[in-house]
């Protein structure tokens, strides 16, 4: 968990609702530099308290947004 990042959420996001809880939930998983987050989609719906398909939608509208990006087969075994 990095406090560095969540506290980057918090004062950095233009986000509401579960478009943040999912930055939220993101940031519980990094690394201080913001990477190594690598949870899976039913891990973080569970934590914004939303269905893995809206986590998906969010993810999508996070990358659209430029606030958040995805790099495909970089983590651990193939993980996005």
């Amino acid at each position: 968990m990095s406090i560095k990042v969540m506290t980057a959420v918090w004062q950095n996001s233009r986000n509401r609702g579960g478009p943040l809880l999912t930055l939220l939930a993101l940031a519980d998983f990094a690394h201080d530099d913001g990477g190594g987050a690598y949870p899976s989609i039913a891990t973080l719906a569970r934590k914004a308290r939303m269905s893995e398909r809206q986590a998906q939608r969010t993810i999508s509208l996070l990358v659209r947004s430029g606030e958040m990006t995805v790099q495909r087969g970089a983590g651990p075994h193939g993980a996005n």
